[in-house]
């Protein structure tokens, strides 16, 4: 299988999780968009009342052969492909870090517990990407089911009735508001554990950027631990969460050293002893919220009387508020050009003209923004096929999406693991290869 992108040399795990979680969010969002249109077609010629059982089913085959000739296009070892470069690049940042190479290393051992670990974030993703496929696979039902002939549809068309009254409406003008009404709602089927519905684009970029992120880290920490690292200090922009921005400058241990103030010995002086408070292990500080879905800061190795801590002061509550407040123009951008898209699909050429001038509107108020924060414009998250997620900054950032039905998290088997290029040494470590 041909590699579905290789993202340039270099990349900070941020910029790398971005571009990765871009070129995912175009596959899947293509998909739901091509469906979207072929659905909006198809439910629009003649929109009968309640059409018969065998025109129905006539109608779910025909929409689903399409879902499933767009599935056909993504690779099926997608997941595997992403943590695969998530290890790579993690690895290569770590080497780096530690003066060795500049180079990804051609043999990298890691223990068995990070190889599992490493495996089950690809087996995790992989799941995910399943649910957006079955969820994908679902949508012509549902189409059919909530729209045509259900108390859901009849409440939906009771919600446009006044329209035919007041405005002069045909029926199939009303129903034509009512499909449009349905379409917007794009496919979801995903709630965080606060009741939020996300699209398939926002759940997949978060399945993405956190496995990219988790992989990335794992890798790192399991080459820094082998070069002798005991502890690591948090890293992270300044326009950061609040809940990441705590952890900013402290440092935590990757050998499970717990929490407490220790008399280590200097990294190139012998004899010399330097005071070092370790804040806590890595599993625990991301147990209380740091590196959450999506989150892109990471680490970097401590090195006892050398390494200079990073300042807490970096973050910044005033940059947080810009990056929100672009995140919201962003999305309220896709909205619109997304609802005009769906407009232009059902005939409703007047709908589609209003999106278009409030597009515009908040392009400029977006325009205005970048100019005060002095924030760089990401013009590919204004596109309608990026990823719409819940408005606003959840109040608890760890909080992801929960598919019904998802398999609870088990260690990932050998198959997995070979997968990655994860294969059993002699000495009891898991011998990583890159691919050839």
């Amino acid at each position: 299988m041909a590699d579905f992108y290789r993202p340039a040399p270099g990349l900070a795990l941020d910029d790398l999780a971005e571009r990765i979680a871009a070129r995912v969010v175009d596959m899947y969002s293509a998909v739901e968009a091509e469906l979207l249109a072929q659905v909006a077609r198809r439910l629009s010629r003649g929109l009968p009342a309640v059409p018969e059982l065998d025109a129905q089913l006539a109608v779910i085959r025909e929409l689903q052969a399409t879902a499933r000739r767009l599935l056909g296009k993504i690779p099926p070892d997608l997941a595997q492909q992403i943590v695969q470069i998530a290890i790579e690049r993690g690895t290569a940042a770590a080497a780096d870090q530690l003066a060795l190479t500049v180079d990804i290393p051609k043999v990298s051992n890691i223990t068995r517990t990070h190889a599992d670990t490493l495996a089950l974030v690809a087996q995790d993703l992989g799941n995910a990407f399943d649910q957006v496929a079955l969820r994908i696979l679902r949508y012509p039902i549902d189409a059919l089911g909530v729209f045509m002939g259900t108390d859901a549809y009849q409440q939906t068309i009771a919600r446009h009735t006044g329209l035919r009254t007041v405005g002069n409406m045909s029926t199939d003008e009303v129903r034509r508001r009512a499909l449009t009404d349905f379409l917007d709602q794009g496919i979801t089927g995903f709630t965080d554990r606060l009741g939020r519905r996300w699209r398939i684009g926002s759940y997949t970029e978060m399945a993405v950027r956190s496995a990219t992120a988790r992989a990335y880290t794992d890798a790192s920490t399991a080459r820094q631990l082998r070069a002798g690292y005991r502890l690591v200090t948090v890293l992270g922009n300044n326009d950061a969460c609040r809940l990441c921005g705590a952890w900013f400058g402290k440092v935590l241990s990757i050998d499970g050293t717990p929490a407490g103030t220790y008399q280590m010995e200097h990294a190139i002086e012998d004899g010399v002893y330097v005071e070092v408070e370790v804040a806590a292990t890595l599993d625990d500080a991301r147990r209380q919220g740091l590196m959450h879905p999506n989150c892109a800061c990471t680490t970097a190795g401590y090195l006892p009387g050398l390494t200079k801590r990073v300042s807490a002061a970096q973050y910044d509550p005033e940059a947080e508020g810009f990056r929100e407040r672009q995140r919201h123009l962003e999305r309220k951008i896709r909205d619109f050009k997304r609802k005009g898209a769906i407009a232009e699909a059902v005939g409703d050429s007047d709908r589609a003209q209003k999106m278009a001038a409030k597009v515009r509107a908040a392009q400029g108020e977006l325009r205005a923004l970048v100019a005060e924060s002095g924030q760089k414009r990401r013009y590919d998250r204004e596109q309608p096929r990026w990823a719409d997620g819940p408005s606003g900054r959840p109040a608890q950032p760890n909080v992801a999406p929960v598919v019904p039905g998802r398999p609870p998290g088990a260690m990932a088997e050998n198959p997995v693991r070979a997968s990655l290029g994860l294969e059993p040494a002699e000495d009891g470590t898991v011998t990583r290869l890159t691919r050839q």
